[in-house]
């Protein structure tokens, strides 16, 4: 393991214990259920580049790669929804129930 492997997965450590922190002070209120997902798509992110640091073979590391970006993909809406319900800019159509 590489330097950059251990820092990935202390991001990930981090990043796990900060949502579950949030969403333990009020696991009803939208915003922190938001965040939790937010910080845990993040999470798995630095988690899953981890092992792209790690792997060995072309193939492992486009397995790696292919799981990685659809980490990063759940990243981007999750940070719109955060923003729109911490703006109050949502309307009730969401993809998580109230």
């Amino acid at each position: 393991m590489n330097v950059y492997s251990l820092v990935k997965l202390s991001i990930f450590h981090l990043t796990l214990f900060l949502g579950l922190y949030v969403l333990i002070l009020d696991v009803h209120e939208k915003v922190h259920r938001i965040f939790f997902l937010l910080v845990l798509s993040m999470g798995l992110w630095n988690l899953l580049a981890s092992f792209i640091l790690s792997a060995d073979t072309k193939e492992n590391l486009w397995f790696w790669f292919r799981l990685v970006a659809t980490a990063g993909i759940f990243f981007v809406p999750m940070i719109l929804h955060f923003t729109m319900t911490l703006t109050k800019a949502a309307t009730n159509r969401w993809l998580i129930a109230p």
